[in-house]
């Protein structure tokens, strides 16, 4: 599936050299007819499986879309079949990511050509939730902004003797033992460590993906005695997030809009450290900043 890079960005360039348009409601319809006929599939199985902007845009919320994004089951395809009869029907006009799950396809409809994107995942129910957005249907802002918020807000959540996160004189992390998400499939404790340059004695600015027992043994070698967990703790339910992040009393359903979000932050101890440290991404990766921060 995408990486979360790629979702910052509304459509790809996957299908970019077959002349595709942006979709608006109609094309978003059309384009679901297509699947459905060609896989075989209900249209109102595919319909219900929209994710992101696309949904807006088919309910007439949103103008039009870069692409339309459909979330298939891994459990419940073939994703070598799937491709296989979308290439058919496009004539050959599509690819398959195999590194992403994204089979990309130019589909001919209403007299043009719009990319869709089925988007294979371990979890739809975790899919949906992920890449959901409410722009102009609940919120003023995209779903990325939303993502932002929440990503930050567990960068900045730690269970005492369970996660850790040491950082330089900077601020940046150099050593974590704590939670992240993964857009494709849910929420993990990672293990990541930035290696110290031979000849400065300093950390190197890239972070590496390490086993707990390096970490154990780096901490030890400088003389630091810090507790963590070694379990990954994998979940990829919505609502354990929202419970992690924020409480007990929080559901995933509870953080559907960047409003939503912003308003459980401010519940936090930590609010002001979690909202600083929002502006400065949203401003970094040139996003709106909600004014209710």
């Amino acid at each position: 599936m995408l990486s979360f890079k790629s979702f910052l960005f509304e459509g790809g360039n996957a299908v970019q050299k077959y002349n595709v348009s942006r979709a608006n409601p109609a094309d978003v319809k059309a384009c679901l007819e297509f699947v459905s006929k060609h896989l075989g599939i209900p249209y109102d199985e595919i319909k219900n499986d929209l994710l992101g902007s696309t949904e807006l845009t088919f309910l007439g919320k949103k103008k039009d879309s870069g692409d339309v994004d459909i979330a298939f089951s891994l459990e419940h395809v073939d994703v070598n079949d799937v491709n296989k009869k979308m290439l058919a029907a496009v004539n050959g006009e599509g690819t398959y990511n195999a590194g992403t799950k994204v089979g990309s396809y130019a589909v001919p409809v209403n007299g043009k050509k719009i990319q869709v994107d089925l988007m294979f995942v371990s979890n739809k129910i975790w899919a949906k939730w992920m890449y959901h957005s409410s722009q102009g249907n609940g919120s003023a802002y995209p779903g990325v902004v939303r993502n932002i918020l929440l990503f930050t807000t567990l960068a900045h959540t730690q269970t005492p003797g369970k996660d850790f996160v040491l950082r330089d004189t900077e601020g940046k992390p150099v050593i974590r033992a704590s939670k992240s998400i993964n857009m494709d499939a849910g929420m993990k404790r990672l293990f990541k460590m930035s290696k110290v340059n031979s000849k400065t004695g300093k950390y190197n600015k890239s972070i590496d993906t390490v086993e707990p027992s390096e970490i154990e043994s780096h901490l030890k070698s400088i003389g630091k005695n810090i507790p963590f967990s070694k379990d990954r703790d994998f979940t990829d339910k919505p609502d354990d997030v929202a419970k992690f992040i924020f409480g007990d009393s929080v559901k995933g359903t509870d953080l559907m809009t960047a409003e939503n979000v912003i308003s459980q932050i401010k519940k936090l101890k930590n609010a002001t450290e979690i909202i600083n440290a929002s502006k400065k991404e949203l401003t970094r990766l040139n996003l709106p900043i909600p004014k209710e921060l």
